[in-house]
């Protein structure tokens, strides 16, 4: 597995109507990865300590847009109608105790069609009034520490690995991991510590720092024709 290297994004402080907002980016690239022109397929959205498709449906529009498309296809479904929905039972057994993990993808990446995999991660939750669907509902569950909230840190496994420590309450992490199909590991970690009032703020600079890491991108679906067997993923 290709080790990462940790390069700061930017740090963007702005002030607005008297209330301090602040956002923290970072990305993470593979020594031996070129970000320019890849073909990307959507894995979905782990938040809340699992898979969850609501929250791609939250957040389609504008990751699909940075990836130059109006709407990207995510494998994942929670529904029980799927066609695979066997498989999908086995990846919520599977994430529910290791999280969406390189060797998780592994397994899936036969059925992609594009040369990397984009797994979104949600954490932490903002002090808002209004419920929005993005947030976390039990920030204990979702993945990185208060030290490493979007999971840089790789401890001998995927880099958004959950740590033990929740997010703090007043902080939304959203991070993009990228594992590469024909590497068979991750390769790229696009991410977002946002400290302000506004979600829709924070989706819009997150998606934005992704279509930059990743110009040219492009995305495709999944060939289901490529089984994927339930039983090798439990």
């Amino acid at each position: 597995m290709s080790r990462l290297l940790q390069v700061p994004f930017g740090l963007l402080l702005v002030l607005a109507a008297g209330c301090r907002q602040e956002a923290v980016y970072a990305t993470t690239f593979a020594p031996d990865f070129s970000p320019p022109h890849h073909v990307v397929s959507v894995f979905g959205v782990f938040k809340n300590g699992k898979m969850d498709s609501e929250a791609w449906d939250a957040l389609a529009e504008r990751v699909s847009g940075s990836l130059g498309a109006a709407k990207c296809e995510a494998a994942y479904s929670g529904s029980a109608t799927s066609p695979n929905h066997a498989l999908w039972a086995a990846v919520d057994d599977y994430t529910l105790d290791n999280g969406a993990s390189d060797d998780l993808l592994a397994k899936i990446a036969p059925a992609a069609r594009g040369d990397l995999v984009l797994v979104v991660i949600v954490a932490g939750k903002l002090p808002t009034r209004k419920k929005l669907k993005i947030q976390d509902d039990n920030p204990k569950a979702s993945q990185g520490g208060a030290g490493d909230p979007v999971g840089l840190t790789r401890n001998n496994g995927p880099m958004f690995r959950p740590k033990p420590a929740p997010t703090a309450l007043d902080q939304l992490d959203l991070s993009a991991s990228l594992f590469s199909v024909p590497k068979a590991a991750s390769v790229a970690l696009v991410a977002l510590q946002y400290s302000g009032e506004s979600v829709d703020e924070a989706i819009a600079g997150f998606t934005a720092k992704l279509a930059s890491a990743l110009p040219g991108a492009t995305c495709a679906g999944w060939n289901w024709e490529a089984k994927i067997d339930p039983e090798a993923i439990r």
